[in-house]
Formats: structure tokens, C-alpha cells, sequence
């Protein structure tokens, strides 16, 4: 049901499949999935987990670039996950609520570092 998987970010809606399609555009993207993620200041934020098609250290930069050309700015993900598959669920599609599970531990772990940095 896509408004289920609407992420509603600082009042904005984003439907997934929009951000998806361009991440997918990007040479370096295999594969994409686009969930939202818990964000005190936004409510939501949308994030992206990747496979690349090749190992690139600077493969978030790129991506962002690429995003700012083709989207929206609220849409663009504030948080990328690289991972080596995109998980399944029991009807071998994108497992989102276990993708979501990773990116609320990311912008957790994320939020630490920043705090101790403060």
C-alpha cells in the first residue's frame, strides 16, 4: 500500500518509488531502497539503502550530487546505508521494516558521535 510507505518529512510527502527511480538512474546503483527513518527534528527523514555496482568510498557525495539534480531537496535522503544485498521478506520483496530497523540505528550511532563531538 504506498501510503503506508509514504514518508512524511517536515510536513512534506515523499513517496518512495519517486526516489527510488532516480537512485536507480545513478551508474554506481544496483540496486535501492527508500524508506523513512525516525528524525526528532523532522518527524521522518528519508534514507537510502544501496548495492553498488562497484566499491566507491566516495559513493554517498556522488549520490547526493546526482539526487540535487534530479529532485527535490526535502526528498533527497539525508542518510545512505551501503549493504552487500537488499534484505527479503517472506514474499522475497525489499524487507523495509528491517531496512528502517538499520537506519534508525545509523542516525542513532550518528546522533552519539555528534553529541560527544559537542
Amino acid at each position: 500500500d504506498r501510503r503506508k510507505e509514504m514518508i512524511i518529512t517536515g510536513g512534506e510527502n515523499v513517496l518512495p518509488s519517486e526516489v527510488e527511480r532516480v537512485l536507480s538512474e545513478h551508474p554506481l546503483v544496483a540496486q535501492g531502497v527508500v524508506v523513512g527513518y525516525d528524525s526528532p527534528k523532522y518527524g521522518e527523514s528519508v534514507s537510502a539503502a544501496v548495492v553498488l555496482t562497484e566499491d566507491d568510498p566516495d559513493f554517498e557525495q556522488k549520490l547526493d550530487a546526482h539526487m540535487r539534480e534530479h529532485i527535490a531537496g526535502y526528498k533527497i535522503p539525508r542518510l545512505y546505508l551501503k549493504l552487500t544485498h537488499i534484505p527479503l521478506n517472506s514474499t522475497s520483496k525489499p524487507d523495509k521494516l528491517e531496512i528502517q530497523k538499520y537506519m534508525n540505528d545509523k542516525a542513532q550511532k550518528q546522533d552519539q558521535s555528534k553529541d560527544e563531538l559537542t
